[in-house]
């Protein structure tokens, strides 16, 4: 089977929304469907709703809610019309349409219908949506749209059995390795991370501002976020596949991901040769979600070295002082030069300072290239959480970037420029108590 073919195979039942009770597609029914009268009445009452004032608002709601699940198709399209609006408009407009949206959320969530979900996540704007979204699914997930997402790429299609998904994990593993890579190359690309939004966020109109950071979380949609259920598919067969080039795409494919990969990976840390865990383990670190640190601290104690240096910087990476506890527990009965090193700068990137000034020290002895490989990484949080501020996305620095910012630092193994770029770098790091000087 071609590589296409596959990744068809896995979007079997994509754009479905999943649910307990049975879910159906994303987007709901057209409209015309319905009754030509009770059409024109739906409209009517969300003419009312929308844009009636005090009572006459009041009303067109509590004809809606009457009408129940047959309104869904009217209003999942009016709320793509309100998207679009959004587009155009500019100023006081912006507010009047984020109110409309919301209305419409809450409209949605009492409708307690499936086919909303998709919409709903699609075109998420704040409290409101979480609200529907808790009512249709039943879960508490909170306000945040990365755990909606992660919960929604979790679910099986809904017209997919989980005999098909384990018939598609199989089948890649069968393909010769052209094709497999083929396949994951096509998956990297499909899940992509999409950028284009953040420079609209160096503006100084509070407004524009908004609707910016509103139009980021938008980035992902319904079928974005079933190309990412049909990536995590295939993951572990990819960083378990035996030839290294899959591999690397698999982990191109995990970092894409990015928190929505969390619980794909971590399985793969605590078993199984040292080659599947050890890319499995960087590629935690690399991704920085907290929920990886039991893994990685468990395999602060494996017998492989190499695992044992991979997750130090991991859990360094991650950063705060539940990845420091463990990272100083390490140090205590690590004898290997190259892992202390490393749990060092670990503990360094989580801000400790006493730890960093332990680097230092290290520079005028025989494991200065140890502890000048460990400073560098720390250099790369502290500029990669540098990046991520001043953008407001989740955006790991490109190499270049960082190679260019690297040689404009021009640090070397000089101790002093190292103690003047600590003084802002560990404000960035989040400086634990006790570690300050």
């Amino acid at each position: 089977m071609r590589p296409a073919l596959l990744t068809g195979l896995l979007l079997l039942g994509a754009g479905c929304a999943p649910s307990s009770g049975g879910a159906g597609p994303s987007a709901p029914a057209a409209a015309s469907s319905l009754p030509p009268e009770m059409e024109l009445e739906i409209r009517d009452a969300l003419h009312d709703a929308l844009y009636g004032k005090d009572a006459q608002s009041d009303r067109g709601r509590d004809r809606i809610r009457d009408i129940g699940k047959p309104a869904v198709p009217i209003l999942v399209q009016a709320l793509a019309d309100e998207d679009r609006l959004d587009e155009k408009s500019s100023g006081h407009s912006i507010l009047e349409t984020r109110v409309r949206r919301q209305k419409l959320a809450i409209l949605l969530g009492e409708a307690r219908d499936p086919r909303a979900i998709g919409p709903l996540l699609e075109r998420y704007d704040g409290e409101p949506f979480a609200r529907a979204l808790e009512k249709i699914t039943g879960l508490a997930l909170g306000d945040r749209l990365e755990a909606w997402r992660e919960w929604y790429v979790d679910q099986p299609p809904a017209d997919t059995s989980p005999a098909e998904i384990e018939k598609a994990v199989r089948l890649f593993r069968s393909q010769p390795v052209r094709e497999r890579l083929q396949t994951m190359q096509d998956l990297a690309y499909a899940v992509r991370v999409r950028t284009g939004a953040a420079q609209l966020l160096d503006t100084t109109d509070p407004q524009v501002r908004t609707l910016t950071t509103r139009r980021q979380s938008q980035t992902m949609t319904v079928a974005d976020l079933d190309r990412r259920r049909a990536a995590r598919t295939l993951l572990a067969a990819g960083f378990q596949d035996p030839e290294p080039a899959v591999r690397n795409y698999a982990k191109l494919v995990a970092i894409q991901l990015g928190p929505l990969a969390v619980s794909s990976l971590r399985p793969l840390t605590r078993g199984g040769p040292p080659e599947t865990r050890l890319p499995a383990i960087r590629t935690l670190g690399e991704i920085g979600d907290p929920r990886a640190r039991p893994e990685l601290e468990a395999a602060l104690a494996d017998p492989v070295t190499a695992l044992r240096f991979a997750s130090a910087q991991a859990l360094g990476q991650i950063g705060g002082p539940a990845a420091a506890a463990p990272l100083e527990a390490g140090l205590r009965g690590e004898k290997d030069p190259e892992v202390r090193a490393a749990l060092l700068g670990g503990l360094a990137m989580c801000g400790r300072t006493d730890r960093f000034q332990d680097l230092l020290a290290m520079l005028a002895g025989p494991q200065k290239d140890l502890a000048a490989a460990q400073l560098e990484a720390v250099c790369r949080k502290a500029y990669t959480l540098d990046c991520q501020s001043v953008h407001g996305l989740r955006i790991p620095a490109t190499e270049e970037a960082w190679r260019e910012y690297w040689r404009r630092q021009a640090l070397g193994t000089d101790s002093e420029l190292w103690k003047r770029w600590w003084t802002q770098a560990k404000v960035i790091l989040s400086p634990l108590p006790g570690g300050t000087p």
